[in-house]
């Protein structure tokens, strides 16, 4: 190893110097596919122009380390992935000092073409006011109208989002995700966690919509069928390096790309994040107020000052509202989630028949306002299905 290799492992070195030199475009070089060396578009010089727009308008970026900026740059010249913003193939996101390497949804539609077996490929996002009807079953079909668009249009007139793909055989296939299975993924992402903890950006935030169409399109991209010229293996590396890249310490970078850990190490917390939930009006603070306590529930120590309904700004996840506390408070975040997604597994519609069901049998109109003496209840019966 030469020198100049061996400073890519060390912090704090000129990041851009080092993505300039030749040592460098040598090994982008030997990474590019031949396709792309054939062409003469996609160059170890363009590549670079290329990365060194995008890390020089981040501060974060240049503060990274080295070695995972470059195995980053390399990666993205492996998949023939182009790293600008306009495009939108792929993009290099700062997360806990190192660089993560993070594909579109243009980025995956690019390689699904390149795969030798789909002619087109799509992905939308579902808004309240359109029109949408999906089938499954032996003949799995998708209809959608969409309505306008919405001047103010955010993630909480989203309801879901959908990829789908037609064959050169004609065949088509498709992959909706409905707005929690969506939201289950971002609240798996690290950077996600980071934007809710220390409010440090993240593609969720600035890029909500791209993310949103992604989700289904690396879904789906899994499932695409091999052909007899086959080059799906760019397409299933890149699903890899962007879900391994959200989770830290699946990956390690090296000066020729990302190796996967063979022993990933434990995640930090098992504890999902809370569900996203509506931010509650006054009219609710109230009814809440007044839903009834069990009688050996009684008061101790009312709090002096009123509870703040804290909400990330634009991130959709607005933290609950907590009661006063009593002998029987509302259940946790924790309890919260679980009541949620057994809801979810079991064919509930969310949020609307669980409220109903919560309203009918508890006298309250939210999972958040179920108590402790009731979560058992509760969790019992969103298991057993509507």
């Amino acid at each position: 190893m030469t020198a100049e290799n061996t400073a890519l492992t060390k912090p704090n070195k000129d990041v851009l110097t080092l993505i300039e030199s030749k040592s460098f475009k040598d090994e982008l070089a030997r990474a590019l596919p031949n396709r792309a060396i054939q062409s003469g578009i996609i160059t170890p010089d363009h590549i670079v122009r290329l990365a060194r727009t995008m890390i020089m308008a981040s501060d974060a970026l240049l503060k990274c380390s080295p070695l995972s900026i470059t195995a980053c740059v390399i990666e993205s010249a492996q998949l023939g992935l182009e790293l600008e913003k306009v495009m939108g193939h792929a993009y290099l996101v700062p997360f806990s000092g190192e660089c993560t390497l993070i594909v579109g949804y243009r980025g995956f539609m690019h390689l699904a073409y390149q795969s030798g077996a789909t002619s087109s490929i799509s992905a939308e996002i579902v808004r309240r006011g359109d029109k949408f009807k999906r089938v499954l079953g032996t003949r799995r079909e998708l209809q959608h109208a969409p309505g306008p668009i919405p001047k103010d249009d955010k993630s909480d007139n989203w309801l879901g989002a959908y990829a789908v793909v037609e064959f050169l055989s004609g065949r088509t296939d498709f992959e909706y995700m409905e707005k929690v299975q969506i939201e289950a993924a971002r609240n798996r992402s690290n950077s996600w966690r980071s934007w809710i903890k220390f409010k440090k950006s993240t593609p969720w935030v600035t890029d909500e919509a791209e993310m949103w169409r992604k989700t289904p399109v690396r879904r789906l991209a899994k499932r695409l069928p091999m052909s007899t010229t086959d080059k799906r293996a760019e397409l299933l590396r890149a699903v890899m390096i962007d879900e391994y890249g959200e989770r830290k310490g699946l990956l390690v970078p090296t000066l020729h790309g990302f190796e996967v850990v063979e022993n990933p190490p434990e995640p930090e917390s098992d504890e999902p994040l809370e569900p996203t939930i509506e931010v509650t009006s006054k009219a609710e603070e109230k009814q809440e107020k007044a839903a009834p306590v069990e009688k050996s529930a009684k008061p101790k120590n009312p709090p002096t000052k009123k509870p703040i309904d804290v909400k990330p700004a634009n991130s959709g996840v607005p933290k609950a509202v907590i009661p006063p506390a009593s002998e029987d408070p509302v259940i946790d975040t924790k309890q919260q989630t679980e009541i949620f997604s057994a809801a979810v597994s079991s064919g509930w519609k969310v949020p609307d028949e669980v409220n109903a069901y919560l309203h009918k049998t508890y006298r309250i109109t939210s999972i958040r306002q179920v108590r402790k003496s009731q979560f058992s209840a509760v969790l019992k019966v969103m298991k057993e299905g509507t």
